[in-house]
C-alpha cells in the first residue's frame, strides 16, 4: 500500500511538472502581448514597490482604478514578491497566475479523490486540469480567477475531509479560512462560494447533521472571516462599483 500511495504522488508529481511547464514556458512571449489590464497592473505594481502608492496616487488602496473601472488590488500585491526578483518584464505580472494555476492540478487531485474515494478518477481529473486549453490560457494571463479557483477547491477538499477525520479546533478554522479567501480575491466567489456551500449542505444533510457542532463551528468562522468583506464593500466606493458594474445582474436582457 505505501508502495502504491508513493507511485501515486511521483505520477502526480510528473502532471504537475507538465501542468506547471504549460504555464511557465516562453510566458512573457504567450499570449503574444500584455492586454490593457496586465499593462496597468505592472505598473500600479512597480508604483506600489518604489512609492507604496498606485499611479493615481493612492497609498495602498483595496481597489485600484482601470480603464473606467476598479481592480481588486490582491492580485497586484501579491505580484510585489515576483517584481522584486524579475523587475519590470512581461512575465512578472503573469507569474502569480500561473503559480496558482499549477497549485490548481494537485488541489483538483486531493478535491476529488476526497470525495470519489477514487484515485484514479482524481488522476484523469488533474491531468484535464493541466492539459486542458483553456485552463492553460488563463493561468497565462494576469485572472485573479486563477487563484481563487485554487483557494475553492482546496477549501472543498479541506471540507469534505472534515467529514472523515477530527482534524481539531486548528482543522476547522483552517477550512474556515480557505472557504472564506476566495470570497476577497475575485468579485464573482462572493456568490459562488455561499451557492457551493448551500448546495453542499443539501447533498451531505445527514453526515452535516451527525457532525452538526464541527460544522457549526466552520460555519461561525466563516461567517465572522467573510462579515468584512461586506463592510469593506459597503464602506469603499471603488469596491462597491466593481461588485455593481461586473455583475450577472448589470444585463437585464441577460
Amino acid at each position: 500500500m505505501h508502495k502504491m500511495n508513493m507511485k501515486i504522488l511521483l505520477v502526480l508529481f510528473i502532471i504537475i511538472l507538465v501542468g506547471g511547464f504549460l504555464r511557465f514556458y516562453q510566458l512573457d512571449k504567450y499570449p503574444v502581448q500584455l492586454n490593457h489590464d496586465e499593462i496597468s497592473q505592472l505598473y500600479d505594481t512597480a508604483s506600489i514597490v518604489q512609492t507604496g502608492k498606485d499611479i493615481y496616487g493612492n497609498f495602498l488602496p483595496l481597489a485600484f482604478p482601470s480603464t473606467g473601472e476598479f481592480k481588486v488590488g490582491h492580485y497586484i500585491y501579491i505580484t510585489v514578491l515576483p517584481y522584486l526578483v524579475f523587475g519590470m518584464r512581461e512575465m512578472t505580472i503573469r507569474i502569480p497566475a500561473a503559480f496558482f494555476g499549477t497549485l490548481i492540478i494537485p488541489a483538483v487531485f486531493l478535491f476529488v479523490n476526497q470525495l470519489t474515494k477514487n484515485w484514479k478518477l482524481a488522476m484523469i481529473a488533474s491531468v484535464a486540469a493541466a492539459i486542458t486549453p483553456s485552463e492553460i490560457f488563463y493561468a497565462r494571463k494576469s485572472f485573479e480567477s486563477t487563484i481563487g479557483i485554487f483557494f475553492v477547491f482546496f477549501g472543498l477538499f479541506l471540507l469534505f475531509r472534515e467529514l472523515e477525520k477530527d482534524k481539531g479546533r486548528f482543522g476547522l478554522f483552517i477550512t474556515a479560512l480557505f472557504l472564506a479567501l476566495p470570497m476577497y480575491i475575485y468579485t464573482s466567489h462572493t456568490i459562488v462560494v455561499p451557492l457551493m456551500l448551500i448546495a453542499f449542505t443539501v447533498l451531505f444533510w445527514k453526515k452535516i447533521l451527525f457532525l452538526r457542532n464541527k460544522f457549526l463551528v466552520i460555519f461561525i468562522v466563516w461567517s465572522v472571516l467573510a462579515t468584512p468583506l461586506i463592510f469593506i464593500t459597503l464602506s469603499s466606493p471603488s469596491i462597491r462599483f466593481r461588485a455593481t458594474t461586473v455583475s450577472i445582474f448589470q444585463d437585464f436582457s441577460l
